[in-house]
């Protein structure tokens, strides 16, 4: 048939056999030469949730794989594995993304005073919070903080309070009247059971008079100061 008559242009016959010829005239079904196809984009991690299943694509109706160098993962997200990938029966692609990711800087403080601050650690891109679980203090340092859940700052930084791993000793600060000016609490080592005067710190506007060791056992520490 195809050989005797003319076929419109992008049209094919959609019969064979024998057509039935009526009076002067013959009727011969077409359809319109499909030439594509469209596939649907599922996007999905690495774990195989789906993160969007929306996008939809023209392909050549022969194609047999979609390449990612031509699909734009969803916002917040990267394609993790690139390259031709296969065109299931059911004309989908499923498209592996990995969510995008920032590093965020941790800060170790005691009272204010910056004890590590060379820490990253990496989580998603939108993340407003670390959690505590995820952070190991400095050696010689334990965590004081107790929230589960830290806030991540605008500069990508969080603050965790620290303590030095030790016992605490009560410093008591004499003048050269014996009269107390000034107490504080420093932390040595658990062992220790002495500490040496020049390590302890001197309140403002005085110096140090007592020279040596200075004994820990009892917990407590008497030194003499002058202005």
């Amino acid at each position: 048939l195809a050989d005797l008559i003319p076929i419109p242009g992008n049209y094919e016959l959609c019969e064979t056999g024998d057509i039935y010829v009526g009076n002067d005239s013959v009727t011969i079904k077409v359809r319109k030469i499909v030439k594509t196809k469209d596939i649907t984009i599922v996007y999905q991690n690495r774990k195989g949730k789906i993160i969007n299943d929306k996008d939809v694509i023209t392909v050549d109706k022969n194609a047999i794989s979609v390449n990612t160098g031509d699909l734009t993962a969803p916002k917040g997200y990267t394609i993790a594995i690139t390259g031709d990938i296969t065109i299931s029966k059911n004309n989908k692609v499923y498209i592996t993304v990995d969510q995008n990711k920032k590093a965020v800087r941790i800060i170790f403080k005691e009272s204010d005073k910056v004890i590590d601050s060379s820490k990253e650690i990496s989580v998603v891109a939108n993340a407003k919070s670390v959690k505590l679980s995820r952070i190991t203090a400095p050696a010689g340092y334990q965590i004081v903080t107790t929230k589960p859940n830290l806030k991540i700052s605008k500069k990508n930084t969080v603050t965790v309070k620290v303590k030095k791993l030790g016992k605490t000793i009560k410093v008591i600060y004499r003048d050269t009247t014996n009269e107390i000016v000034d107490t504080r609490e420093i932390v040595v080592d658990k062992k220790a059971t002495s500490i040496s005067a020049n390590k302890i710190p001197v309140p403002v506007g005085y110096e140090m008079l007592t020279t040596g060791s200075c004994s820990v056992r009892t917990g407590k520490i008497d030194v003499y100061v002058k202005r």
